[in-house]
């Protein structure tokens, strides 16, 4: 079992989704010095675009891939990161999923706030508001 982060919507408004897709490919283009595309190869480039956002680490800084597609409706989605490079990422791009569907969506953590403190430093960076969504 890994260190895990777990998202569930209901109800997701498309516009707000595309509002937090673009502010995901605000936070991807500050780290992705350690982020490779969702297989964890160098040569695979991530994906950040109106179609979704597809992620891993790099090599053995990869886990699981981290996706969250324009079409997402809510169903459950979860990535596991071993608490690798990519997490801060990951959890960056969670922290704006719920600043922008707010309490459409619900997100839980294997980890607790202090775990999430530089992802959402990292989102903070894009959307100040921001907030810890645990």
């Amino acid at each position: 079992m890994g260190y895990t982060h777990y998202w569930r919507g209901s109800n997701i408004d498309k516009t707000k989704l595309a509002a937090a897709i673009d502010d995901m490919a605000l936070v991807g283009a500050k780290v992705n010095h350690y982020l490779a595309g969702p297989d964890g190869s160098g040569d695979a480039e991530f994906s950040f675009d109106p179609k979704g956002v597809y992620f891993n680490g790099i090599g053995e800084d990869s886990y699981e891939a981290f996706c969250i597609d324009s079409n997402w409706s809510g169903e459950f989605g979860f990535c596991k990161t071993a608490h690798k490079p990519y997490d801060e990422a990951v959890t960056a791009c969670l922290c704006l999923l719920k600043y922008h569907l707010g309490d459409a969506v619900n997100i839980r953590s294997d980890g607790g706030p202090i775990d999430w403190e530089d992802g959402l430093h990292l989102a903070q960076q894009v959307q100040p508001n921001c907030k810890m969504p645990l």
